[in-house]
């Protein structure tokens, strides 16, 4: 009896890529942890001002947003400490 779980091969690989990019991850933040208060898949967020390369490249890190005082509420609730709002809102439309 010859029963496949997956169509292809291919099924099995996801954990091992999701497994690879946290890997890398936690390596890139670990220089700098103190300051790291968040980790993402792809973003992490940093209470103060680090020193790493940055690049539009794929593949490479980008900077969204710089130098906002933020207030964290818990993991799901970071706002601007100027305006209040969630801080993905305040820096796409400003402070008011």
């Amino acid at each position: 009896m010859n029963e496949q779980y997956y169509t292809t091969n291919y099924a099995r690989i996801g954990p091992f890529i999701t497994s690879f990019g946290r890997k890398m991850m936690a390596e890139l933040v670990l220089p700098f942890k103190e300051s790291v208060i968040r980790i993402q898949t792809d973003s992490f967020t940093c209470l103060n001002d680090i020193k790493c390369d940055v690049s539009k490249d794929i593949g490479k890190l980008k900077l969204e947003y710089e130098n906002k005082n933020i207030i964290v509420n818990h993991l799901n609730k970071i706002n601007c400490s100027d305006c209040n709002r969630n801080i993905k809102e305040c820096i796409k439309n400003g402070c008011n």
